[in-house]
């Protein structure tokens, strides 16, 4: 059976994996370049949709661009997701 997700729950290792950026410098190290992709496959369609608020953090997160921002993005992922119960 083909369903519309996939497998729509990528979000309880990528945004944990995003998540560990802000808060574990050896994890950042290796994996902080990795931040985009992450935030990409979570804004998938086929994943299970986030709250909004997430989602526009995720849209600036995927943006290879923006590194100057990414701690602060992070963070700020991070503390939005928790208030919403997914970290």
């Amino acid at each position: 059976m083909t369903t519309r997700l996939e497998y729509p729950f990528l979000w309880l290792s990528h945004l944990q994996a995003i998540a560990l950026c802000g808060v574990n410098n050896d994890f950042a190290d290796k994996h902080i370049h990795q931040v985009p992709n992450f935030a990409t496959i979570l804004l998938d369609p086929r994943q299970v949709p986030f709250p909004q608020t997430i989602e526009q953090l995720l849209l600036l997160l995927s943006d290879i661009n923006n590194i100057s921002q990414r701690t602060s993005l992070i963070e700020k992922l991070t503390e939005t997701a928790a208030e919403h119960r997914l970290l």
